[in-house]
């Protein structure tokens, strides 16, 4: 038989612990990975890109419109 890997995803203190050092080191987080491994990412807000806008959102969002 072969070895499995055993679950072990990571405790809630271990993942408020990540945020708080990323947030103290001036990250903006947009979302959280844990996996099953115990493996926590982070991902930061720069990361995720922005949706174009068309000509319409651009004056709407400029109140234009």
């Amino acid at each position: 038989m072969g070895a499995q890997a055993r679950i072990r995803y990571p405790s809630k203190a271990a993942i408020d612990n990540t945020i708080a050092a990323a947030r103290a080191a001036g990250l903006d987080i947009a979302g959280i990975e844990v996996g099953r491994d115990g493996t926590i990412r982070l991902v930061e807000a720069r990361a995720i890109p922005k949706k174009n806008m068309d000509e319409f959102e651009r004056l709407e969002a400029q109140g234009l419109l």
